[in-house]
C-alpha cells in the first residue's frame, strides 16, 4: 500500500515539474511572439517611410522629366533672356526633396 502511495506521489511530483516546465515554455514563447510583433511594427514603419521617400523622389523626377517644364516661358523674360521653369528652378526642387528624405542637410 505504501508503494502505491509513493508511486502516486512520485507521479504527482513529475506532473508538477512537467506543468512548471510547460508554463516556463509558454512564458518564453509569449515573450518571443511579443518581440517578433515589436520588430514587425518597427519594420513596417521603416517600410512606410521608404515608400513615402520613393513617392517624393518619383514626384521630383516626373517634374524634371515633364517636357512642359523644359519649354521657354515668356513670363520669365529677363532682358533678352527667356527661361524655362526647369532653368528657373535651378535644381531647387531636387535639393528640397533630398533634404526632406534625409539625404542632405
Amino acid at each position: 500500500m505504501f508503494d502505491v502511495i509513493d508511486r502516486e506521489r512520485e507521479e504527482k511530483r513529475k506532473l508538477r515539474e512537467e506543468l512548471e516546465t510547460l508554463k516556463r515554455l509558454n512564458r518564453n514563447m509569449r515573450e518571443d511572439v511579443d518581440d517578433a510583433y515589436q520588430q514587425l511594427r518597427e519594420e513596417r514603419k521603416q517600410l512606410q517611410s521608404a515608400q513615402q521617400d520613393r513617392e517624393k523622389l518619383i514626384e521630383g523626377l516626373r517634374w524634371y522629366a515633364d517636357e512642359e517644364n523644359q519649354k521657354l516661358d515668356e513670363s520669365t523674360r529677363h532682358w533678352e533672356n527667356v527661361y524655362s521653369p526647369y532653368e528657373m528652378d535651378g535644381g531647387q526642387r531636387a535639393r528640397e526633396i533630398l533634404k526632406e528624405i534625409g539625404v542632405i542637410e
